[in-house]
């Protein structure tokens, strides 16, 4: 569909209709209002999977899964590709160069010596971050594309990616991080007390100024 020529026939449409555009800065595609577009810019999709496919072949996937976007229309055809990174197949929508119409013959194909390469070692849950997000969140380590950064448990995730804030981390995500049963105590400054964390939840900066007990914390020792 063509939105440009429906508003052009029917102005007030532009004021409820999405267009897509291009930025080469973060390779992705955007959407704003085509009331919102400048007479200059001319490169107006009316779909991000069109934007997406014309202006980012190579980086289909990563242009498609921008936040916000609403992503790209699915085939609703689950091939099977090889993730020589890691020697394992993935799954990915639609057919492509070297895939596969099941795991078994993706696995067999490419990683026959690789006992890694299996549906139930592929089913096993993996932690990553969504996009900008500030939390872990899990997915089959089928789900994940090559080169895509994944962690073997949400402890792992979080203190890597979050180590300012692992608690917070922790929390968000069902099940929690695994607990030493160590108690610390750390002073809140603000409210004037003493709260306690399990030491394996403290944040780097909260390192320094926790205390095996709460006399400690409040003599400063």
């Amino acid at each position: 569909m063509n939105t440009s020529n429906i508003t052009k026939s029917v102005p007030w449409l532009s004021a409820s209709l999405y267009g897509f555009y291009i930025s080469y800065e973060s390779t992705k595609c955007n959407k704003k209002l085509l009331s919102e577009f400048e007479a200059w810019e001319n490169e107006v999709y009316d779909s991000i999977h069109d934007s997406c496919r014309d202006r980012f072949p190579n980086s289909i996937t990563s242009c498609c899964d921008a936040a916000g976007s609403g992503g790209c229309t699915l085939s609703g055809v689950v091939q099977w590709l090889p993730d020589w990174t890691n020697d394992h197949c993935y799954e990915k929508n639609g057919k492509k160069r070297w895939s596969h119409d099941t795991l078994e013959a993706c696995c067999s194909k490419y990683f026959s010596s690789s006992g890694a390469c299996n549906r139930r070692d592929l089913m096993a849950l993996k932690y990553y971050t969504p996009g900008n997000s500030d939390y872990c969140s899990a997915k089959a380590m089928s789900k994940f594309r090559a080169l895509e950064v994944r962690f073997d448990s949400l402890d792992e995730c979080c203190h890597t990616k979050f180590p300012q804030y692992v608690s917070d981390c922790c929390e968000s995500s069902d099940g929690g991080c695994s607990l030493s049963g160590k108690l610390r105590f750390i002073p809140n400054w603000k409210d004037q007390i003493c709260f306690t964390k399990d030491e394996h939840l403290l944040s780097n900066w909260e390192r320094p100024y926790a205390r095996t007990t709460l006399r400690r914390v409040c003599c400063g020792r």
